[in-house]
Formats: structure tokens, sequence, C-alpha cells
């Protein structure tokens, strides 16, 4: 009996410190420690990160009655927008009519054509960036990995639902691990997924 309670234990133990391992790692990344590419690090600090008032933000925070966590949330949204400036977002998610005005303000000239995934050869060449925000949670690991594949290398993929139970948890983890997603910012319940193959492989787990 005591032996069990030992092995028991030791295990609690071990997964405690894996958590801790995980937990310190996630927030050297938030602060940049560790982010070695350029590109990464002004992302990571001037559009997840950053903490200044945009020309946008009264404005919609005026116009919502979204919780804290969605409105921060949309922010992060608009930053990317402003930032990327895609060419056409593709938003699958069931609260997409939600976050449209975030996405707007941040892009002026963007087209938002949610049925963009149905004729991806047809309409998205590599001369047009897309934005492609969709739930991990809707969609198998083989669906996944199928859109990955047929994604050109310009899109940007925000990955919404990515924790949300162990199955989908798992599905996630086996996505990243495709060639397809070259730098992930892992933002814990959600991610931005860059599929560029020129970068090199990274994954930058974010407290968010």
């Amino acid at each position: 009996m005591s032996l069990f309670l030992f092995c028991l234990s030791f295990v609690h133990s071990f997964v405690y410190f894996c958590s801790m391992l995980r937990w310190i790692n996630r927030l050297r990344n938030t602060y940049g420690y560790g982010v070695q590419s350029p590109t990464d690090y002004r992302f990571l600090k001037y559009v997840i990160r950053e903490r200044g008032e945009y020309y946008a933000y009264a404005d919609l925070r005026a116009g919502t009655s979204m919780s804290r966590a969605a409105l921060k949330k949309g922010l992060l949204y608009f930053r990317i927008a402003n930032a990327l400036q895609p060419d056409i977002l593709c938003d699958t998610t069931p609260n997409a009519r939600k976050y449209k005005p975030f996405f707007q303000s941040g892009c002026g000239k963007l087209n938002i054509d949610n049925s963009a995934l149905l004729s991806l050869d047809a309409r998205i060449g590599d001369s047009k960036r897309l934005l492609l925000r969709l739930s991990c949670r809707d969609y198998t690991l083989d669906a996944l990995c199928r859109i990955f594949r047929m994604l050109p290398q310009s899109t940007v993929v925000l990955l919404e639902d990515v924790c949300c139970d162990e199955t989908v948890r798992e599905r996630y983890h086996t996505l990243l691990q495709t060639d397809e997603i070259r730098v992930c910012f892992d933002l814990g319940e959600s991610a931005i997924c860059f599929l560029t193959n020129n970068r090199y492989k990274q994954t930058y787990y974010i407290f968010f």
C-alpha cells in the first residue's frame, strides 16, 4: 500500500513539474524571451502584446456590449487585420458576425468571403493574402489537414477552440506537427498560424 501511495505521489509531482515547465516557457515567450526571429518578435510585441491605444478603439468599444474577454479578442483581431492588411477574410465560426466590425476597421480594403474555402483554387492565389478563421472543434483532423494543404502560403489562420476538450487539444497538437504550419503563436484558447514556408518551424506559447 505504501509503495502504491509513493508511486501515486510521484506521478502527481511529475505532472505538476511538467505543468510548471510549460507555464515558465509560456511566460518567457510572452515577454519575448526565446523569440529569435525579428519578424516574430515584432508581431508578438506590436500586435499580440500591444497595449497602446489605436485610432479605432473608442468607436469599437462604444459600439459593442461584449464581455471584457470577447472585446479583448476583438481588439486583437483589429490589430491583426491592421498589421497584415489581408485581401480576403473567410470566417467559418458561429460568431463570425460579432467580430466582423473589428476586422473591417483594421483593414479598409478587406473583402469578406465566407465561402472562399469552397473554391480556393478558383478565387485565391499566392498574390492575395487570405485571413482564415475557423474553429478546431468544428472539423476532424483529416478535414483540417486537407484545408491547410489547399491554402496558399500567404495565408494566416486564426484557429479557435484549440483546447476546449482533450480530443480537440490532441487534434490541434497533431495539426501543429504538419509541414504546412510554419510559425504558430499559441494563445491558450486560440492560435495564430503562419503558413509561409521560408520561415523556421516554431511554436510560441503566449499568455494572452
